[in-house]
């Protein structure tokens, strides 16, 4: 499907730093994908018996919208295929249904971010666009810059998933200095 980001992030999502950076983080190819609407078929039910043929299958799907792939197109897309299929229905699981959402990459707040980073580390982070959601999405949605910071993935998802006590205080000290001088800057 067409992407119709604005021009700055998507010109900032090509650059050749931003893109190793995605896939460096959330792994080879993510910066292949992290522009596009991805779809996973997580679950497969159907059948009774391996020697009888099922009268119902039911699939659930994750389908995950980068910023500028608006739901209702995707949701046109997806009956236009069951059209088809006049057997085929479909339900859509509203609470999970958020619309997809980003921060300008020119905000002050990714430099305050960077800056803050690299003053308490020996990192200067890229700001780069996830491809799962976080809460920062309640935040863009009432208009507040947010971007995500968080200890490193090298254990999520894994068995013993784990943050070390130094990364976590890292992340915290991060995200207080960080507020701070944006809420000052705003004030003075």
């Amino acid at each position: 499907m067409p992407v119709y980001m604005p021009d700055n992030m998507a010109e900032y999502l090509a650059k050749p730093e931003v893109r190793a950076c995605i896939d460096e983080v959330m792994g080879e190819g993510a910066a292949d994908v992290a522009t596009c609407v991805t779809v996973n078929v997580g679950v497969v039910q159907g059948g009774v018996k391996v020697n009888m043929m099922p009268g119902v299958c039911r699939v659930e799907v994750d389908i995950r919208l980068p910023f500028g792939v608006e739901r209702e197109d995707v949701l046109a897309e997806i009956s236009g295929i069951l059209a088809r299929y006049p057997e085929a229905s479909m339900e859509v699981q509203e609470a999970a249904s958020n619309p997809a959402s980003a921060s300008d990459p020119d905000h002050e707040m990714l430099s305050i971010l960077q800056r803050v980073i690299s003053d308490i580390s020996d990192h200067r982070p890229l700001g780069i666009s996830g491809i799962g959601a976080t809460d920062c999405k309640f935040f863009r949605y009432k208009g507040v810059p947010s971007f995500v910071y968080g200890p490193s993935p090298d254990t999520m998802s894994r068995p013993d998933e784990h943050v070390p006590i130094e990364d976590f205080l890292h992340v915290v000290r991060t995200h207080t200095l960080a507020a701070f001088d944006y809420l000052t800057a705003e004030i003075t």
